[in-house]
């Protein structure tokens, strides 16, 4: 059996030992809206890598509501554009975001306290913004290949981008911990 993980997830478990024991994981990290941007990786070439992998299961970077509806994803063009036509007769596919209420709580405490800090640290929000757009841009030009998008290099500015938006907004780690909790128990 292929799982695939179409986020930065991790599977906890399998149905069975058996399964666990036998079982092919990949995890692949899209671009969101840098696709339209990154010509080795492309809406086309996520389409092509992921069949070429044959997925059985898809744990999604989704809400179970956007799943069961194929619904816009906001901020996440590649579900509409490429994983939701793949789902018709294909993998079996599992939403790993909070369904509602839970989803509005999480998104909502956490868009008062990006919304507090925009208010009173004006220059260091516009510093955190020029920030996100100037690491898109070095990625762009760091990336020559699909796999290029999936190595060190990437990882690491990511997560040293999620260690400083964190830092910068207080009690953001709790919030991310919960939100951490409900993709793991995915």
């Amino acid at each position: 059996m292929r799982f695939i993980a179409i986020a930065a997830a991790m599977l906890a478990s399998l149905t069975t030992p058996a399964a666990a024991k036998d079982a092919e994981v990949f995890v692949l990290g899209a671009l969101h809206g840098l696709h339209e941007r990154e010509d080795s990786f492309g809406y086309d070439t996520l389409g092509k890598v992921i069949a070429a992998i044959k997925p059985d299961v898809m744990l999604l970077e989704v809400t179970p509501e956007e799943l069961a509806g194929k619904l816009e994803t906001r901020g996440r063009p590649e579900y509409p554009k490429v994983i939701w036509p793949m789902l018709d007769g294909g993998p079996k596919a599992y939403a790993m975001e909070a369904a509602q209420p839970l989803y509005g709580e999480l998104t909502g405490d956490a868009g008062k306290r990006w919304e507090a800090f925009g208010k009173d640290h004006p220059a260091e929000d516009a510093a955190l913004d020029a920030y996100g757009k100037g690491v898109s841009g070095v990625l762009l030009a760091h990336w020559k290949s699909v796999a290029d998008t999936q190595d060190e290099a990437t990882d690491a500015v990511a997560r040293a981008g999620n260690r400083l938006n964190a830092a910068m907004v207080a009690g953001s780690d709790t919030g991310q911990r919960r939100w951490d909790g409900v993709i793991i128990e995915a």
